[in-house]
């Protein structure tokens, strides 16, 4: 784990190293291969300019090996109360099961606790239980249960 450097980026910064990398994770993840990736890079350049997003890389030898993306922001239930919500997450294949899930959410917490956020909620495929494994072990509760009909 050495070689592992994690940390915040800038969205520009960051952007087109993350490009390809999306890709792979859709690949990897897409509930619906048939639906093609198409992410709408202005909405993340403007939550960005907004401060409601942050964006977290894994780096190793300066290599992109995961990322962390989260919208931050006022919950529209809760308006005293800040919601941190994640949009992407993912360790790539051959960095995963050496602690480097939980280095990025050490990280992560920290970091979200700086920014006086109250909740975090994160996402994870059914499909693919590592990332709510390592949740779960880091005392993260199950909240949600969301369904997907593809129409």
């Amino acid at each position: 784990m050495s070689d592992i450097h994690i940390a915040i980026e800038p969205y520009a910064a960051a952007v087109d190293e993350m490009r390809p990398i999306f890709v792979e994770h859709w690949q990897e993840l897409a509930l619906y291969p048939d639906i093609p990736l198409d992410p709408d890079y202005a909405v993340y350049e403007a939550l960005d300019r907004l401060g409601q997003m942050a964006i977290y890389t894994v780096r190793s030898r300066g290599e992109m090996v995961g990322y962390a993306v989260y919208f931050i922001r006022k919950h529209h239930h809760y308006r005293g109360h800040t919601w941190a919500l994640s949009d992407i997450v993912l360790v790539r294949n051959g960095h995963r099961n050496f602690g480097v899930g939980t280095a990025l959410f050490d990280f992560i917490e920290d970091d979200l606790r700086k920014r006086g956020v109250d909740v975090v909620h994160t996402m994870t495929k059914v499909a693919s239980p590592e990332l709510a494994m390592l949740l779960r072990a880091r005392g993260h509760a199950e909240a949600e249960l969301c369904f997907s009909l593809r129409l």
